[in-house]
């Protein structure tokens, strides 16, 4: 059972961390535009960046947890070995997760880039850079997406790392 619990404490991680980098790009783009604004003043977006940026600093902890402290979280928690669970070792559950989310990610990122891509011409001409900051945060999102999609087994092999063991004197 505790197995099944890492494996599913980690999938949901890299789910988290995804959403986190999702909430980073929201930022840049949000920054940018005050940047843009004419009177350049922080005090109309203040409340929402510092919204954002509470956000990003909690999801970036419950990734961090989720991630890097699994053993930790299963003991706080209780979960135990009493029970084995079947064909965890024959099938890589984390990698069938990993390239799921990816799956998942991929396809959710493909009607943004559509739209981006068609609006792309169209503000390329009065603004390139408003266009480019309009393509990027999706384009990113395709690629991350195909990352974990066709590549899950280095994904879950970085993820699935145990820590080193403390070095002895």
């Amino acid at each position: 059972m505790k197995k099944l619990f890492l494996v599913f404490a980690k999938l949901l991680g890299l789910i988290q961390l995804y959403t986190a980098l999702l909430g980073v790009t929201q930022m840049a783009i949000m920054m940018s535009l005050v940047s843009r604004s004419d009177s350049g003043s922080l005090s109309g977006v203040l409340p929402s960046l510092a919204g954002l940026t509470i956000y990003l600093a909690v999801a970036l902890v419950i990734a961090w947890v989720l991630l890097a402290k699994t053993e930790w979280l299963a003991r706080k928690v209780g979960v135990g070995d009493e029970a084995p669970v079947e064909g965890l070792e024959r099938v890589p559950a984390l990698i069938v997760g990993v390239a799921l989310i990816g799956i998942f990610v991929t396809v959710r990122s493909l009607s943004p880039l559509a739209r981006a891509l068609l609006e792309f011409r169209q503000i390329w001409d009065s603004s390139p850079q408003l266009a480019l900051r309009q393509l990027a945060p999706v384009a990113l999102q395709l690629a991350l997406g195909l990352l974990l999609a066709l590549k899950p087994g280095f994904v879950a092999a970085f993820v699935g790392r145990s820590p080193a063991p403390p070095a002895t004197p």
